[in-house]
C-alpha cells in the first residue's frame, strides 16, 4: 500500500499544470503583439498600428496582460523545485536587458533604456515568496501574508504614492516601486514596470497556486490535444521566449524596412 501511494505521488510530480501554461502562452502572444506594435510605431516610426494608442488596448487589454503575466508567475511558484535556479535566471535577464539597453542608448545616442521592467519585478516578487516561505513554514500564515503584500501593493502604496505625487517628486533611484518614474532627471525608457501595483499579482497567484496545488502537486494532467501545444510550449518555455522575442522581432522589422519598402 505505501509503495502504492509513494509510485503515485512520483508520477503526479510529473504532471504539469497544462492549463497555467496555456493562459501564460496566451500573455506571451499578447506580449509579442503589444512589442511588435510599440517597435513598429515608436522605434521604427512607421505610421501604423494606431489601435496601440486607443483606450480599449491601454486601459482594457494592456493591463490585463500584465495581470495575467503576474498572476500566472505566482501560481507557477509552487512547482518550481528549484528556486534558487529560477530566480538566478530571472535576475541574469534582468541585468542583462538593463545592461545591454543602457550600452546601446549611450552608443548610438537614444534613449531606449530598460531601468526596470517585467523580469526584474518578477525577481523581486519570486525573492520576496521564497523568503517568506523560508520564514514561515504554516501554509496558514503563508497565506495570509502574500494576500496581505497584495493589499499593500494593488491599494495602499498606490494611494500613499497619488497623494503625494511621488511620481514626480521622489527619486529617480526609486522607479523599482513606481514612483520617481516621471522626475526630469529619469530618461526615456522603452519599457518600464515597476513592481508596484503589479506585483500584488503575483502575490494573489501565489496564493492561488497554493489552494489549487497543494504541495505543488497536479493530480489531473488537462487540455492535452495537441491543438494546444503551441500555447503550451510557450507557456512552459516563457522565459526563454521573453528573452528572445525582442531581438528577432526588431531584425525582421528592419529587413522589411531595408527590402521591402
Amino acid at each position: 500500500m505505501c509503495a502504492e501511494n509513494n509510485s503515485t505521488i512520483i508520477k503526479s510530480t510529473k504532471l504539469r499544470a497544462n492549463g497555467v501554461d496555456i493562459i501564460r502562452g496566451i500573455c506571451i502572444v499578447l506580449m509579442i503583439w503589444y512589442h511588435f506594435m510599440y517597435d513598429v510605431r515608436y522605434i521604427f516610426n512607421y505610421d501604423a498600428f494606431i489601435f496601440f494608442e486607443s483606450f480599449v488596448f491601454q486601459n482594457i487589454i494592456h493591463p490585463l496582460l500584465l495581470i495575467g503575466l503576474f498572476m500566472m508567475s505566482g501560481i507557477s511558484q509552487s512547482f518550481s523545485h528549484n528556486h534558487l535556479k529560477r530566480i538566478k535566471n530571472m535576475i541574469l535577464l534582468a541585468a542583462s536587458i538593463t545592461i545591454i539597453s543602457s550600452l546601446i542608448s549611450m552608443i548610438f545616442q537614444i534613449e531606449i533604456y530598460f531601468f526596470w521592467q517585467i523580469t526584474h519585478s518578477l525577481s523581486v516578487c519570486i525573492a520576496i515568496t521564497i523568503l517568506i516561505e523560508k520564514m514561515i513554514k504554516d501554509i496558514r500564515l503563508q497565506i495570509i501574508a502574500f494576500l496581505t503584500l497584495a493589499m499593500l501593493f494593488l491599494f495602499i502604496l498606490p494611494f500613499i504614492f497619488e497623494k503625494y505625487n511621488l511620481a514626480e517628486q521622489a527619486s529617480p533611484w526609486l522607479l523599482p516601486l513606481g514612483i520617481g518614474y516621471k522626475n526630469p532627471q529619469v530618461p526615456d525608457m522603452g519599457d518600464y514596470l515597476p513592481i508596484i501595483p503589479y506585483g500584488g499579482f503575483f502575490f494573489i497567484g501565489s496564493v492561488l497556486g497554493k489552494i489549487l496545488y497543494p504541495e505543488g502537486l497536479v493530480n489531473k494532467e488537462s487540455f492535452k490535444n495537441p491543438i494546444w501545444k503551441p500555447l503550451r510550449f510557450l507557456g512552459k518555455n516563457s522565459l526563454l521566449v521573453y528573452a528572445i522575442h525582442q531581438p528577432i522581432l526588431l531584425l525582421l522589422i528592419w529587413l522589411y524596412g531595408r527590402f521591402c519598402l
